[in-house]
């Protein structure tokens, strides 16, 4: 058997083995996605519970609440008192709706349900949402794309066949089509518009042509 010629060096090179490559853990992963979303999930009041079993417990405190920062105010919108007073004790101080009821009541003598400064917060946040450029510019683009792909959505199935359509048409038929009952709606009430009214006490004769010397005058107004 022949014997291989020796390396060039001198010396073989090791031969590096491939690792596989170690996925983590499925239920470290789940304990950390846990970890992350804990603090959204939670509300005040279980989150305060889980931080009290920690402290008696000696177990791992949840993670800290991330406080949510409030939406700047939209230059149309007018704010009173209370709804500032409201998104400073949520927002920065973030405190619990119990606390922020007390605090309602012991500083500014009001007194609310923990209920009614929820909804209250969640109608003041929807007041103060700005539409920004980029919304806008989606908005025209959905518009334009609706514009454009609006027949093929009228012509599908279920839309035409649920209003009793016994044909099947195309998005072209269906915008053609539309475009005549447009223009005879329009040219119809144009018409309507510009017709003479007569003003008699007279029977008018429908006979065409010039009128007789004996028949009365007819008043004609244009509308």
């Amino acid at each position: 058997m022949p014997t291989p010629p020796p390396h060039p060096h001198g010396a073989s090179t090791p031969v590096r083995r491939p690792y596989a490559p170690i996925a983590p853990h499925p239920v470290g992963l789940r304990q950390l996605a846990k970890k992350r979303t804990l603090s959204c999930t939670l509300s005040d009041d279980e989150w305060e519970a889980a931080a009290v079993v920690a402290a008696v417990t000696g177990g791992s405190p949840p993670p800290t609440k991330r406080l949510r920062r409030s939406a700047p105010a939209s230059p149309n919108i007018e704010m009173t008192e209370e709804d500032t007073f409201l998104l400073r004790l949520k927002d920065e101080e973030g405190l619990t709706w119990k606390e922020i009821a007390t605090r309602f009541h012991t500083e500014l003598g009001k007194s609310f349900q923990v209920p009614a400064l929820q909804m209250r917060l969640k109608r003041l946040r929807e007041r103060m949402r700005i539409w920004t450029e980029g919304d806008i510019q989606a908005l025209r683009m959905a518009h334009e794309f609706w514009m454009s792909q609006k027949w093929d959505v009228i012509a599908g199935k279920p839309q035409m066949t649920e209003f009793g359509a016994t044909e099947k048409w195309s998005p072209k038929q269906c915008s053609r089509k539309w475009q005549e009952l447009s223009f005879a709606g329009d040219l119809f009430a144009q018409q309507m518009m510009r017709t003479p009214t007569f003003s008699t006490t007279y029977t008018a004769s429908p006979i065409e042509g010039s009128l007789p010397s004996f028949y009365p005058a007819l008043a004609i107004t244009t509308s």
